[in-house]
């Protein structure tokens, strides 16, 4: 079990991953609206943004087995390197 500083370490590490993920994301579409100005991104805005916020899933069992899925997954990759 972690500490209340451990967790709260590793939720600020999480924190800074994404935000530099994102920070990423945001310099890689400056570069192509510099590089191509007219063309847009596909799809209405709404769907954007629902399409960030992740997956959402019916019960719990379907979360558990989209977890086990993507643990499997980071667990072939991991041998095969």
């Amino acid at each position: 079990m972690m500490s209340s500083s451990e967790a709260a370490k590793h939720q600020q590490q999480q924190q800074t991953v994404e935000d530099n993920s994102v920070r990423i994301e945001k310099e890689e579409e400056a570069k192509l609206k510099a590089k191509y100005p007219s063309v847009q991104r596909p799809g209405p805005l709404f769907l954007q943004r629902r399409l960030q916020k992740g997956a959402k899933y019916f019960d719990s069992g379907d979360y558990n087995m989209a977890k086990a899925a993507m643990k499997k997954k980071t667990e072939s990759d991991k041998t095969s390197s």
